[in-house]
């Protein structure tokens, strides 16, 4: 391992893959194309079924000295995407952590962009900014979008106690952008109990440590949206997913808000029963009479029980006035 000098640290870029070979390539060369030169790059596979590992392989065999170290993880049971990231986590050799799916992309000065933010504030540990939303079509990448909403920007403005309870509601903030100090890892790391997902307990969980989740106001990322490992088009057809996010709340956030936050409770409960509604009842079919279904579920959900991403931001701050530092 080279040693960076002060002023050019290392940054670790892990891609996580799962039967990725359509894509990875691309996020790869995404990687390769940065402006920033000082570069770990850490590819962990999760047991993929296709041909991703040697595609892998080739593009390191052609593209290893463009990195100050490369590195592939292979296992041959698939264990999801928490202990995938775990894996990573061992490995790291680099001051800051850039982690991204097999199929999304860097734009070109991401982890240049990063390191100029975050290099001379150490109040900033973790670090969010935005990105784009793309799908293929016709062999092209298309952007359709982007994020985050605004109501996503106001709740990265939040102090730590304030982005804990958004997070519990389940406030959406773009995880593709994620870029932290590797040195939190020493007391985080992600858990596995939740196999199908990563994220939301990972930021829970520093938010309810006092680590403020902060936003840097630039694009760095492209994320995929059309059906993909990362981002399936319909999520609750991933019910591996839906399962660990139902467990998830019952275990770690159902009682921190049942009476701390009694709004947010009812609508996380009605939330839950409208997502079981669609995958178990109406089997989460592209059907006009189970849109209709759902519409009409909805609709009596929202006599008492919904709030909205604004309302949220709005609660958020009613509950915790006068009781946190500003």
């Amino acid at each position: 391992m080279i040693k960076m000098e002060a002023k050019n640290p290392l940054v670790t870029v892990a891609v996580a893959t799962y039967n990725s070979s359509r894509t990875v390539c691309a996020t790869l060369e995404s990687i390769k194309r940065q402006t920033y030169p000082y570069i770990e790059l850490i590819i962990s596979d999760d047991a993929s079924t296709d041909d991703t590992v040697e595609v892998c392989n080739e593009w390191l065999i052609k593209n290893k000295d463009r990195f100050v170290g490369t590195n592939i993880i292979t296992v041959t049971n698939n264990t999801g995407v928490a202990a995938n990231s775990n894996r990573i986590v061992q490995s790291i050799n680099g001051v800051y952590y850039k982690g991204i799916a097999g199929d999304d992309c860097l734009l070109d000065d991401c982890i240049e962009k990063n390191v100029k933010y975050i290099e001379g504030k150490p109040e900033v540990a973790v670090l969010f900014s935005k990105c784009y939303l793309f799908c293929n079509k016709n062999n092209q990448n298309v952007r359709i979008g982007e994020m985050p909403s605004q109501y996503g920007i106001d709740m990265l403005a939040m102090p730590a106690e304030q982005q804990k309870i958004v997070l519990y509601y389940g406030l959406f903030i773009p995880t593709p952008t994620f870029f932290m100090r590797t040195s939190l890892f020493d007391k985080f790391r992600y858990d596995e109990r939740y196999d199908a997902f990563e994220d939301l307990p990972f930021f829970t969980k520093l938010t309810e440590h006092g680590i403020k989740l902060y936003y840097m106001d630039e694009y760095t990322v492209m994320y995929r949206i059309e059906d993909s490992v990362s981002h399936p088009s319909v999520k609750l057809e991933n019910e591996r997913m839906w399962i660990s996010y139902n467990k998830y709340f019952y275990d770690n956030t159902l009682d921190k808000i049942k009476h701390a936050y009694p709004e947010i409770y009812r609508y996380k409960k009605a939330r839950i029963m409208l997502a079981d509604f669609r995958l178990y009842v109406l089997n989460n079919k592209n059907t006009k009479i189970n849109h209709l279904l759902s519409f009409l579920f909805r609709q009596f959900l929202k006599k008492s029980l919904s709030i909205d991403e604004r309302d949220i931001i709005n609660l958020v701050r009613k509950y915790t006035h006068g009781n946190i530092e500003k």
